[in-house]
């Protein structure tokens, strides 16, 4: 949040600001996903961008040999899409 506030580049941020509906793909039930950042900025080259940011810590973003097949088919559904 810092980086954010005091990067020239960065025109525009918020926290936890958007919600993005979605079907779980092994429950077939309704949800939201909150990302937990939502940038705009300009960038190298002067353009505009928008990202959506999620931080993880890293043994929540690497999938481990240790997982279930049916956490492994959640990672890798969310992380193709």
């Amino acid at each position: 949040m810092t980086f954010c506030d005091n990067n020239d580049a960065i025109m525009e941020w918020a926290s936890e600001a958007i919600s993005i509906p979605y079907r779980h793909p092994l429950t077939g039930k309704m949800t939201n996903y909150v990302p937990d950042f939502f940038i705009r900025y300009r960038d190298s080259k002067n353009h505009i961008r928008a990202e959506i940011v999620e931080i993880k810590p890293k043994k929540q973003s690497v999938v481990e040999s240790k997982m279930s097949n049916r956490e492994r088919a959640v990672v890798a559904v969310n992380y193709c899409k």
